[in-house]
C-alpha cells in the first residue's frame, strides 16, 4: 500500500495518497517514512495542522531527522526555524548526492562565486579556504589564483571526489563552523558556494570568518533569497524539496546589515539565479565582503 501511495504522489494524486498513507500509518504507527510521506501528501493538501502532525510523529520516530522535517516544520509557519542544519543530516544528504553532484544541470554557485572576486579582489592569494568544498567544482576555479588551497567539507563522500581531481594542497573532514575558528588569522580569501544555505542565523558564521581572514582578506559566497518574503530577516527556504534538504534562505538587506555589524565592508551583494531546473530558477545573492585593516570586528 505505502508503494502505491508513493506512485499516486508522483502522479499528483495527493488525496488518494493521503488516504493510503492514513492506512499505512494506522496499521503501522512505527513507520517513521509512512509519517513523512503523509505529511509531504498533506502539505500539498494544504492541510497543515494535520501534516505538522505527521511530522512530528516522525521525528519522534526518527530523531535523527534524515528527512529534514523540522525545517519542514518551519516553512509551514508550525515550528521556530532552526539555527543550522545538522552535520549528521548533511553527512547522509551528500553521500546520496555525491556520485552525481558534478552532473547537476543548471547549478551556478560555484561559477557566481568566481565571477564575483575577480570583480572585488586581485587573482592572487597566498591562502585560500573552500569553505564547504564539496566535490571540488569551486576550487577548480581558484587553484591557479592561490599559492596554498584548502578545503574543508562535512561530507566524507564529497571529500573522495575532490581528492581524486587533486586540487587541493590540504582537504579537512569537518564542521564548516568548528573549522574556521581553530584557524584563525589564516587565509586571505575565504569561498563559500552553495554552503551557508545550509544555515539560518548567520552571524556565527560571519563572526568565525572574520577570525579566519588576515587583514584585507575577502569572503565571497552565495545564498538562496529570502527577498519574497520578508528582505530583513531569513528563514527555511519555500521551496519544498529544498526545504526537506535543510537549505534556508536569506534576505538580502539581512546579508548587509549583518555584514556591516561583523565588521566587513560591503563589496557586493547581487541577486543571481542560484541555480535552475526545466521548470524553475531558484533565486539567490552573491556577496563579496572585505575585511578592513584596522576595523574592529565582532
Amino acid at each position: 500500500m505505502y508503494n502505491l501511495a508513493v506512485t499516486s504522489m508522483d502522479l499528483a494524486d495527493f488525496s488518494t495518497a493521503a488516504d493510503l498513507l492514513a492506512e499505512v500509518t494506522a496499521a503501522s504507527p512505527e513507520d517513521a517514512r509512512a509519517h513523512f510521506a503523509l505529511a509531504d501528501a498533506l502539505i500539498a493538501l494544504n492541510d497543515l495542522d494535520a501534516a505538522a502532525l505527521s511530522l512530528r510523529r516522525y521525528l519522534r520516530l526518527a530523531p535523527g531527522d534524515e528527512q529534514g522535517a523540522e525545517l519542514i516544520l518551519a516553512s509551514i509557519g508550525k515550528a521556530p526555524v532552526p539555527a543550522r542544519a545538522s552535520p549528521a543530516f548533511l553527512r547522509d544528504l551528500y553521500r546520496r548526492k555525491a556520485k552525481n553532484w558534478d552532473l547537476v544541470p543548471g547549478y551556478f554557485a560555484h561559477r557566481h562565486v568566481l565571477d564575483a572576486v575577480l570583480r572585488h579582489a586581485s587573482p592572487l592569494f597566498l591562502s585560500a579556504l573552500d569553505a564547504g568544498c564539496g566535490t571540488g567544482l569551486s576550487g577548480a576555479g581558484f587553484r591557479a589564483m592561490t599559492q596554498h588551497m584548502t578545503g574543508v567539507d562535512v561530507s566524507p563522500d564529497m571529500l573522495e571526489r575532490a581528492r581524486a581531481k587533486g586540487i587541493y594542497d590540504v582537504l579537512n573532514e569537518d564542521d564548516l563552523l568548528s573549522f574556521l575558528t581553530r584557524h584563525p588569522d589564516q587565509f586571505d580569501l575565504i569561498v563559500s558556494a552553495a554552503a551557508l544555505i545550509h544555515f539560518g542565523d548567520l552571524n556565527a558564521v560571519l563572526e568565525a570568518v572574520w577570525l579566519a581572514l588576515r587583514p584585507e582578506g575577502t569572503f565571497a559566497f552565495t545564498t538562496y533569497s529570502y527577498d519574497g518574503s520578508d528582505p530583513t530577516a531569513f528563514g527555511a527556504s519555500s521551496y519544498r524539496e529544498l526545504a526537506k534538504s535543510e537549505c534556508f534562505a536569506h534576505g538580502s538587506a539581512y546579508l548587509a546589515d549583518l555584514s556591516k555589524t561583523c565588521g566587513f565592508e560591503i563589496c557586493e551583494v547581487s541577486e543571481i539565479i542560484h541555480e535552475q531546473s526545466s521548470t524553475q530558477k531558484i533565486p539567490g545573492f552573491v556577496a563579496v565582503l572585505r575585511k578592513k585593516n584596522g576595523v574592529e570586528g565582532p
